[in-house]
């Protein structure tokens, strides 16, 4: 059995990590996300919104279930990750009902998040929260 120290593995994010300012080139950073988008490039986008491309479900839907399309829609949302914009949009993928759902909850849960801190020093003076309609 061999074992290897974690001191001797490196990852990429971790050779890339930028920690300090000594080192840091804006310019690279710059050539790096500021690639130049061309929609043409990118067949099955609909649309082009402040540099990520927009796909409708859809669309990427229909080709799915072709083999040579279903490979085609891997590689040109790889490509669009990988060497494009870097953001992909794709619209519809979540039915309104659902996003709703988790909007309300995570509203109730910010609700509560604020209120918690009021009701525990409710408790400790003496104020029963098993008696609250609400819970």
């Amino acid at each position: 059995m061999t074992s290897t120290s974690l001191d001797s593995i490196r990852a990429p994010a971790a050779e890339a990590a930028v920690t300090s300012r000594e080192g840091f080139d804006l310019h690279e950073l710059r050539s790096v996300v500021e690639v130049e988008l061309v929609l043409d490039d990118y067949p099955m986008a609909d649309a082009e919104v402040d540099r990520a491309l927009v796909y409708r479900t859809e669309d990427l839907r229909d080709r799915l279930g072709d083999l040579d399309q279903a490979a085609a829609v891997r590689n040109e949302l790889t490509r669009a990750l990988h060497d494009g914009p870097g953001v992909i949009v794709i619209t519809g993928a979540i039915e309104p009902a659902v996003v709703n759902r988790a909007t309300e909850a995570v509203d109730r849960e910010r609700i509560v998040n604020a209120i918690y801190p009021v009701l525990l020093r409710r408790q400790e003076e003496g104020l029963d929260l098993r008696s609250s309609p609400v819970r």
